[in-house]
């Protein structure tokens, strides 16, 4: 079949999937897109990859920037036109950034797939439900989650898997912020833990003082343990009452009850923590 000079046939297979993944994004660069779709040692597509993603900032679809900060590689986000596609096709998820309801930060929204990314490179990640799949079920289900979190990950552990809550914290919310997240938290039935990664330590002292006094499983760890240990790294839990490596933490919550923490895994001293 024969196509009109100008016009653009999208792939079912190829032009879908990567405007899928860069809605889930937000904000992804070059090579996060390209590993996001195609691993991180598959080098055989990258020229047809750098074609597919040119044509489509060049129709519109997609739009393309560069931040300083993040070195020379382009930047991409869903544009209106590619948005009204994946609409098209069922993708309620997908929305461009002018529409939603708060317009999100770039370096936010890098680094969450940095975080993604090494689960991915590990082999433990076994799913990753983005914040703008949580938010339209969130507001059509008679049973939502407590919040829209920033993704809901699935792990494999040494013993079947664990899901749970994820929040990067990158910057501070104000306390009347975190003082409402604590409240809803407490009314969490779709998700028994959740895992807070901060970017410095007065960070996670701030948030994790709100949560306190909560009967829940929420965790604190830091951003860089998490990019150097992943699961081994370790985690601070009021429940436990101090730091204790992720990974055991992530299985007490699987097989204990809420209330209850075990004792079988050895406390990880506070000195591991990053001061």
């Amino acid at each position: 079949m024969r196509y009109l000079k100008g016009c653009l046939h999208l792939s079912s297979t190829n032009d879908d999937p990567l405007l899928c993944q860069v809605a889930r994004s937000r904000f992804v660069t070059h090579n996060q897109l390209y590993e996001l779709l195609h691993g991180s040692k598959n080098r055989s597509q990258q020229c047809s990859f750098n074609w597919r993603v040119r044509r489509l900032v060049e129709h519109g679809l997609l739009t393309r920037q560069i931040v300083g900060s993040l070195g020379s590689q382009y930047v991409y986000s869903m544009a209106e036109q590619g948005a009204a596609h994946l609409l098209g096709l069922g993708e309620y998820f997908a929305s461009p950034l002018d529409k939603q309801r708060e317009r999100p930060d770039i370096l936010h929204s890098v680094e969450l797939n940095e975080i993604q990314l090494r689960l991915r490179r590990a082999g433990l990640l076994v799913k990753w439900v983005s914040e703008l799949e949580i938010v339209p079920e969130n507001e059509w289900t008679p049973s939502p989650y407590a919040k829209d979190y920033d993704a809901l990950v699935t792990v494999r552990l040494d013993k079947g898997e664990s899901t749970f809550g994820l929040e990067y914290e990158r910057s501070p919310k104000s306390e009347k912020r975190y003082v409402e997240i604590a409240e809803k938290m407490k009314q969490e039935q779709r998700v028994a833990q959740v895992l807070y990664l901060c970017a410095n330590q007065p960070l996670l002292r701030l948030v994790s003082w709100h949560f306190r006094k909560l009967d829940c499983r929420v965790y604190f760890g830091f951003v860089m343990d998490w990019y150097t240990r992943l699961l081994a790294m370790p985690a601070f839990s009021w429940k436990a009452g101090g730091y204790r490596e992720l990974r055991c933490l992530l299985r007490e919550g699987l097989a204990k009850p809420p209330g209850k923490v075990s004792t079988l895994c050895p406390a990880i001293d506070s000195s591991l923590a990053r001061r």
